[in-house]
């Protein structure tokens, strides 16, 4: 008699699973009664379930990002599922949010979500105890870390471990991510065509590069190489200016630069733009005011000789 009441308890509880609803991800849509129908002893399966709070009001933003890695595992598993093998375990996944299992949530102690637990088989050859009728503790993920693509692949694997299956998530096609891409490439693409055509007009521009070169000269003439290489400071609290001419600091390849930028400017307009002044009053004025230039900056340049070496003999105005 006993026997006839276990058969039927084992029967009983077998039609209860199966006719669980399963949604398009493989997935079983949980409330209080149907997860006491997936967790219920014996049982040969493997219960998979994810309690879960998506609703708006339980502001968990964790529990909607897992929730598309989820049904990507369901879609996975289901696909296996279909062609497993006799020895295979049968794997079965639900879904058990908080607004349809608020009873179940209490009786767990369930204070925060998402929860990932797997409770394994009681009977049968993946069975993990001895007494069929006695449930054992479920197996619990640890959420720790990562974001959710890569906790999708680590839960995946998990499931796996445990059931003895040779899984690897699947996951639907991102149009979304696709269209982000095409549209990223298309804006670099065309952003490199109008930095080309714009940069193009200066690569190849004569001026740009007479400016480069005549800057590299001057900075190279004012000693930029002298202070890198020995590691000059660029001043000093005494000044700008270091004594003697086995000493110089940063701010002198500035200065220097900047005088002989001054004195070549002069000359350029002394030797080409000042002829082209067709007004005699303009051209006389411009030449007066570029010489006398010419002469307070080399001034100047003299006197700087002069203060880094007090026996320097040449000197002009100052």
């Amino acid at each position: 008699m006993k026997l006839i009441v276990a058969l039927s308890l084992v029967s009983a509880t077998l039609a209860a699973v199966s006719d669980l609803p399963v949604d398009s991800h493989g997935l079983v849509q949980l409330n209080d009664k149907r997860y006491t129908a997936l967790t219920a002893v014996p049982r040969e399966h493997y219960s998979v379930v994810l309690l879960t709070a998506l609703g708006s009001q339980y502001n968990c933003a964790f529990c909607k990002e897992f929730d598309p890695q989820f049904k990507a595992i369901g879609s996975t598993v289901r696909a296996a599922q279909a062609s497993r093998g006799k020895n295979t375990p049968e794997i079965i996944l639900g879904n058990l949010d908080f607004s349809a299992g608020q009873e179940t949530f209490q009786k767990l102690q369930i204070a925060s979500a998402p929860n990932l637990w797997i409770y394994p088989p009681t009977k049968g050859p993946h069975a993990k105890v001895a007494n069929e009728n006695e449930s054992p503790e479920p197996i619990r993920f640890d959420f720790a870390g990562s974001s959710p693509e890569e906790l999708g692949d680590q839960a995946m694997e998990w499931i796996s471990q445990i059931t003895g299956t040779k899984m690897k998530i699947k996951r639907p096609f991102d149009y979304l991510k696709f269209t982000r891409m095409v549209v990223s490439i298309a804006a670099i693409i065309g952003s490199l065509y109008i930095f080309y055509a714009v940069a193009g007009t200066i690569f190849y521009s004569r001026h740009f590069w007479a400016v480069l070169t005549i800057g590299a000269i001057l900075i190279f003439n004012g000693g930029q190489m002298f202070t890198q290489i020995r590691h000059m400071p660029y001043s000093s609290r005494g000044g700008y200016v270091a004594q003697g001419f086995q000493e110089q600091f940063g701010a002198e390849v500035h200065i220097v630069a900047a005088t002989y930028a001054i004195l070549a400017f002069s000359t350029i307009s002394l030797a080409i733009s000042v002829p082209r002044i067709k007004h005699e009053g303009t051209q006389a004025m411009l030449a007066g005011v570029w010489v006398v230039i010419q002469v307070m900056v080399f001034s100047f340049l003299l006197q700087l000789f002069r203060q880094k070496n007090g026996g320097y003999p040449f000197k002009l105005l100052l």
